[in-house]
């Protein structure tokens, strides 16, 4: 049976120091419940100030505590509760968490004391003079009850106590200085306030704008082939995910729960186009004791997925026709000669059979410096297979016959240090068109 029912109030009772505090408990546990229901993990550091000078004497203290404790009990300290003691940390000290602990309200027990009492109480008495604010602003020195606020390590006893972790301190010095985790999360209420998870959002802005804009550059140039189509999928992904996480980055009071659900979904979208299985990876588990955790990893896994460049599978290598029908496609990156096919296009008006069976015979190609002697000496140079289909990388258009070019030629290792891709078609081919691909293999 639980002590939390409300008091009967009845007419003629004999009122005592119970029904007042039955009463407080009843509102309190109603309260509390519904703050539980009302969000997810409905606790922890809203704001918080340390005393940096203290931490180089071996000393730990706050200077400001604003939170919400798992019981939802707020403090608001100094403003209105008392601050902690500040809390000596031995210098054999490592990797220990810092808690703010309160005292549990214990069933059919003293739940206050004075202030020098050793017995540990939810509350300690603390007078006060209060202003009466009905008229005359008399004063009254009232007895209160203020909360029982401490700062233990995670190392001590802290059965009977309410605990919110706020800082882990890594080591201290031999001269006294204590040394705290700066990547460590606490339990917070208002995530843009963390530099961690505030610095994590407004890098993930930084580099989702600067990817967006190189595919937005790259599309602005594109042909409709499929690569583009992947691009144009994965821009619409990060336009989508761009304003709000910036949103996020600069509104006050977002729990980090609702942030994590946003980076849960934008990790599973970029897998798609980020990992080979073309699944996300094991995603941390939301924890609200161990953010820390949590967004690092996500952290790594976001910044994998944002660091992998969808590469262009086709590239068009511009050509240029120059006198004596010799047409010139220069490639810029000779890197693609060694990881890319190249794939000729070629489009007249004659009959597609004649052009595919005339023009493998017909062409030469090869370096810009050796075109010359191919054509003059009736030498073989590059040759070239026509394609029964075209290549999926490449955009379809209409009229078009596509030929594979043999890399195998000895004079295609002699483009290496070639001005670029020459060649030259003999015979008539009335509205010649032609096109040179780059298809990574």
């Amino acid at each position: 049976m639980s002590n939390w029912e409300r008091v009967a109030w009845c007419e003629g009772m004999f009122l005592r120091p119970q029904h007042f505090q039955q009463q407080e408990r009843y509102i309190l546990n109603e309260s509390s419940t519904f703050a539980s229901h009302l969000a997810t993990y409905p606790w922890g550091v809203i704001e918080l100030l340390l005393d940096d000078a203290l931490l180089k004497q071996s000393t730990f203290a706050l200077k400001k505590a604003n939170v919400v404790m798992p019981d939802s009990r707020v403090l608001l300290s100094p403003l209105r509760d008392q601050l902690p003691e500040s809390l000596t940390i031995d210098k054999n000290t490592k990797d220990r968490t810092v808690v703010i602990a309160v005292p549990m309200e214990q069933a059919n027990s003293t739940t206050i004391s004075s202030m020098g009492d050793n017995q540990v109480t939810r509350y300690h008495f603390k007078d006060q003079t209060i202003v009466d604010t009905s008229g005359n602003l008399g004063e009254e020195v009232l007895q209160l009850a203020s909360l029982a606020i401490e700062l233990k390590l995670d190392s001590e006893r802290l059965t009977g106590y309410y605990t919110l972790p706020i800082a882990r301190i890594v080591e201290v010095t031999n001269e006294g200085n204590i040394i705290l985790d700066q990547h460590f999360i606490p339990p917070t209420l208002n995530a843009q306030l963390n530099p961690n998870i505030h610095g994590l959002l407004s890098s993930l802005v930084g580099k989702i704008k600067l990817r967006a804009d190189t595919l937005a550059g790259r599309l602005n140039h594109s042909q409709g082939n499929a690569t583009s189509i992947a691009d144009f999928l994965m821009l619409q992904t990060l336009n989508r995910y761009e304003p709000v996480l910036k949103h996020y980055s600069t509104i006050e009071g977002t729990h980090p729960e609702t942030i994590c659900q946003l980076l849960y979904g934008m990790a599973g979208e970029l897998a798609t186009y980020a990992s080979s299985r073309k699944r996300p990876s094991e995603l941390p588990v939301y924890t609200h004791n161990g953010l820390t955790d949590v967004f690092s990893k996500l952290s790594g896994v976001l910044n994998q997925c944002l660091s992998t460049v969808l590469e262009q599978t086709a590239i068009q290598i511009p050509i240029e026709t120059t006198k004596f029908g010799i047409h010139i496609a220069s490639v810029a990156d000779k890197t693609l000669l060694a990881k890319s096919q190249f794939v000729l296009a070629v489009k007249a008006d004659i009959e597609p059979e004649e052009l595919r069976k005339r023009f493998p015979a017909q062409v030469k190609i090869g370096p810009v410096e050796h075109i010359r002697d191919l054509v003059n000496n009736q030498l073989q140079g590059i040759s070239v297979d026509a394609l029964p289909v075209a290549p999926r990388q490449i955009p379809y258009h209409s009229g078009f016959h596509y030929f594979q070019l043999d890399k195998s030629n000895d004079y295609w290792a002699r483009l290496d240090a070639s001005g670029g891709i020459a060649i030259h078609l003999s015979g008539n081919y009335p509205s010649l068109s032609l096109q040179c691909w780059s298809v990574s293999q």
